[in-house]
């Protein structure tokens, strides 16, 4: 994990500018999906369901006694997948104040965002932080 969200977001913009075009950045949003870890069947649960989505979508996390937190999500749509590893990259094993601190509507628009998904899917992307931010929160 990066030292905070702030400086892996910063990385992962240097990636997206570096890419430069939409067909290679969705590319890459796709590559990050299939890094993920799988998440258990048992995990699937409807508490750890986010709601909003167009496609399933579950998310478990944990506070760890440290203040930092881990979760776990999946989907049943690439994309998806791929927006759950861009959060993995900012969030996972980050502090919890840091999680909720960071600005990431900032991020995901300065990424150009709005550009690579449809409205549908920024609203999953948007239940998805939530929960993660929820989670910061306990």
């Amino acid at each position: 994990a990066a030292l905070s969200p702030a400086q892996a977001a910063d990385e992962l913009a240097e990636v997206f500018d570096f890419l430069g075009e939409r067909d290679a950045r969705n590319q890459y949003i796709l590559e990050l999906g299939e890094k993920i870890p799988a998440m258990p069947q048992a995990w699937k649960t409807e508490p750890n369901r986010v709601h909003g989505c167009m496609s399933t979508v579950h998310l478990y996390g944990r506070k760890l006694p440290d203040g930092r937190i881990n979760f776990l999500a999946d989907s049943d749509a690439h994309l998806v997948r791929g927006l759950i590893g861009l959060l993995e990259k900012l969030f996972d094993g980050q502090r919890a104040q840091d999680v909720l601190a960071f600005d990431v509507e900032g991020f995901l628009e300065r990424i150009g965002m709005e550009q690579l998904i449809t409205v549908q899917r920024r609203t999953g992307l948007a239940g998805m932080v939530k929960k993660i931010r929820d989670l910061a929160a306990k």
